[in-house]
């Protein structure tokens, strides 16, 4: 028991002493941006962006999907070429 209290003791001195804390020293070795991260970021953003430009055109349009009738059939393939462009 002696042994233990003696433990106890000598951890609250050191928890009592002027510690500097770890991330004191974390937080400006932070690692900067890699070359590999930053391309990754805007291909990500690039397709992010045609995905929704995609999206906003295909809200505006209406589109009648029927195999059978060639106006709804040439609507949808202007709509998609349009999308496409875009």
């Amino acid at each position: 028991m002696a042994f233990a209290t003696r433990i106890i003791s000598k951890s609250k001195q050191i928890y009592v002493g002027r510690v500097t804390p770890v991330r004191y020293f974390a937080i400006e070795a932070a690692p900067l941006a890699l070359k590999g991260d930053e391309m990754l970021k805007n291909v990500f953003l690039e397709v992010k962006n045609k995905f929704e430009t995609a999206m906003g055109v295909l809200r505006k349009e209406k589109i009648t999907i029927d195999p059978e009738d060639q106006n709804a059939v040439a609507q949808y393939a202007k709509v998609i070429k349009t999308v496409r462009e875009k």
